[in-house]
C-alpha cells in the first residue's frame, strides 16, 4: 500500500512550471549545436532566435500608455535606469519562475548598466546541460535584448540597448542613446565587462535586431566587432 501511495502522489504532484519549456529549449539547442561548427557560433543563434522571442516578452510587458508614462521625455540617465528597474525584471519572469536580483545603475558618459542574476532557489527553462562552450544564457540575454528594443522602439526614446549572459547565473545589457558617439559606448561598455562583445558582436546584434525585428541601431565602431 505503501508504494502504491507513492507512485500516486508523484503522479498527482504538480509538474514545474519550467519543465515544458527547459524540455523543449533543450532540444532547441541540440538541434543549433548540431548544423553549428563551433560554440561561438551556438551563442550567436541562441542569442539570435531570443531576440525573436523577445518580441513576444514585450507585448506581455505594461500598455503602451503606461511605458510612455515612464519613460523620462528628456532622456536623463537616472530617470531611464528607474524606468530600466521597472521593464527588466519583469521581462526575466519569462524565463524563470523567481523574481531576478537586479543591479541597476548610471555608469561612464550617461550608460544605464543593468544587471540581472538569478534570485534564490529558482527554476529557469535555460538550466539544461549543453555541449562545452555553449552558453544557453545567450537565449535569455537575446530575448532581454529584443524585448528592449521594441520596448524602446515603441516610446520613441531614440536609445537602444543589447544584452549578454553574466556568467552563468544571469544577464547583462545597457542602454544607451543613438545620439552617443558608438565608439565612446564601445569604450564604456568594455570598461565594465570586456569580454561583451566576444562571442556576439555590435554588428551581429545590429544584423539581427534589423532583420528579426526591422529594428535600427547604431552602426558598430571597428572597436567593437
Amino acid at each position: 500500500m505503501s508504494g502504491l501511495a507513492f507512485r500516486l502522489g508523484r503522479a498527482l504532484a504538480p509538474v514545474p512550471r519550467t519543465l515544458v519549456p527547459k524540455v523543449l529549449f533543450a532540444h532547441v539547442v541540440a538541434e543549433v549545436a548540431a548544423r553549428c561548427a563551433s560554440p561561438a557560433e551556438v551563442n550567436r543563434e541562441l542569442h539570435r532566435l531570443g531576440i525573436g522571442a523577445g518580441d513576444i516578452v514585450a507585448v506581455t510587458q505594461a500598455t503602451l500608455t503606461l511605458l510612455n508614462r515612464a519613460w523620462p521625455p528628456d532622456g536623463d540617465p537616472r530617470r531611464v535606469a528607474e524606468f530600466s528597474k521597472l521593464v527588466f525584471p519583469d521581462a526575466w519572469l519569462a524565463l524563470g519562475d523567481r523574481e531576478p536580483e537586479a543591479r541597476v545603475e548610471v555608469a561612464e558618459g550617461g550608460l544605464v548598466w543593468v544587471e540581472l542574476g538569478e534570485g534564490p532557489g529558482g527554476d529557469a527553462l535555460y538550466k539544461i546541460a549543453t555541449p562545452e562552450g555553449v552558453n544557453p544564457l545567450y537565449f535569455a540575454a537575446g530575448v532581454l535584448e529584443g524585448c528592449a528594443q521594441v520596448i524602446l522602439g515603441a516610446v520613441g526614446s531614440g536609445w537602444f540597448s543589447f544584452w549578454r549572459p553574466l556568467g552563468q547565473a544571469g544577464v547583462c545589457g545597457f542602454l544607451s542613446s543613438s545620439a552617443r558617439p558608438a565608439e565612446e559606448v564601445a569604450r564604456a561598455v568594455g570598461a565594465r565587462a570586456p569580454n561583451f562583445f566576444r562571442d556576439v558582436s555590435w554588428e551581429d546584434s545590429a544584423k539581427a535586431l534589423d532583420e528579426v525585428l526591422g529594428a535600427r541601431v547604431p552602426q558598430a565602431p571597428k572597436r567593437a566587432t
